[in-house]
């Protein structure tokens, strides 16, 4: 009760000392109500037509609620890699809280994890700030998806060669490969790759590409 009661003071006085001092926003109603959808989207890609539309608000306005949200640190907003751009998904971000607490407030959801019907993207979310504490600030973190559908969750350059990472929380037996990230290999032939489940440690090869399987501890020790 008392971790929930600051979690509403820290989220009310962001509403009050933020948004309505700092950043004027005049219909409170509406940027409340664009967190909470995108606590439930966390991961996925963002539709600013369907927000605005669900919302009632311009799009004009819509996109500075999100400006204003990346820049008080409360998301993030991870664009796509492609090289390709006749094959490759290439206009909605997907989007990520910087906090995870202050998103299950959002939602009123604090069971635990093993039992989440959200915990996939829980997990997703965990993995990127993860990530987004080892790189620096300059280093920016893109996701792949082809029109085709083959997905993969994360894409970090490391100077010309991107690096993917596959999300999966699950815990694994087997050191397989799944099809999105042999796709993304087949392409771009990355030296490293890495899966990030909750159980399997270890590495394999993939023809000339290592691909490291890690646990959540594993991934926040591992140098990139």
């Amino acid at each position: 009760k008392m971790k929930l009661r600051l979690l509403e003071e820290i989220f009310q006085s962001y509403l009050d000392k933020d948004i309505k001092a700092l950043l004027n926003v005049e219909n409170e109603n509406a940027f409340r109500n664009l967190i909470r959808i995108l606590s439930s989207q966390i991961g996925s890609l963002m539709n600013k037509d369907e927000l605005s539309n669900t919302l009632g608000i311009h799009k004009n306005t819509l996109d500075n609620y999100l400006f204003y949200l990346e820049q008080t640190f409360v998301l993030d907003f991870v664009r796509p890699f492609y090289r390709n751009p006749r094959k490759e998904l290439l206009k909605n971000p997907k989007v990520y809280f910087r906090d995870l607490g202050m998103r299950n407030y959002t939602i009123g959801s604090f069971g635990d994890f093993e039992f989440r019907p959200d915990k996939g993207s829980l997990f997703e979310n965990f993995s990127y700030l993860c990530l987004r504490e080892k790189l620096s600030p300059s280093v920016p973190i893109h996701f792949w998806r082809t029109k085709a559908g083959a997905e993969v969750d994360f894409v970090i350059l490391q100077g010309l060669k991107p690096i993917p990472f596959e999300i999966k929380a699950t815990k694994l037996k087997e050191f397989n490969v799944s099809k999105s990230l042999r796709s993304f290999l087949k392409i771009y032939s990355s030296q490293k790759a890495y899966c990030v489940n909750l159980s399997l440690s270890g590495s394999r090869r993939l023809g000339k590409t290592e691909v490291i399987f890690l646990t959540p501890v594993g991934l926040t020790k591992t140098k990139l």
